[in-house]
């Protein structure tokens, strides 16, 4: 079963591979920011998602994004991208032993006022005490 966000993810796909069918960049004829932009964000789907399998559905796109990660200026500052072999996938014990629940050794919430409360008393004795 393919979640809802994977569907979104093949439909833009989709409407971006037919975009990119006879052309090189998103917009006119030499690498525009609205390239680089949606390159850096497409990086990390590319990099840990996209399999070869996904990669070949969409080959207008994958052309453009290759194109785009190795301009000079691209390589320089990001360095090179490396294609994703095998999707990421979820780790639940892996998650935990990162992630543990947190102790309930935490003061309760009727500790804090009486604290406060004791803070205000002594306050007013300074006060009455000065002229």
């Amino acid at each position: 079963m393919l979640s809802p966000r994977t569907c979104e993810h093949q439909e833009f796909m989709a409407v971006l591979d037919k975009h990119l069918l006879d052309r090189t960049y998103l917009v006119g004829e030499s690498v525009t920011l609205a390239d680089l932009t949606l390159a850096v964000y497409m990086r990390d789907l590319y990099n840990m998602i996209f399999d070869e399998g996904r990669r070949n559905s969409s080959v207008n796109v994958t052309r453009w994004f290759t194109t785009i990660m190795n301009q000079d200026e691209v390589l320089r500052i990001l360095g090179a991208t490396s294609l994703c072999v095998k999707p990421a996938q979820f780790d639940a014990k892996l998650f935990q032993q990162n992630n543990p629940k947190p102790q309930k050794n935490a003061p309760k919430k009727d500790q804090a006022p009486k604290k406060q409360e004791a803070k205000k008393e002594e306050a007013k004795p300074a006060a009455e005490a000065a002229p």
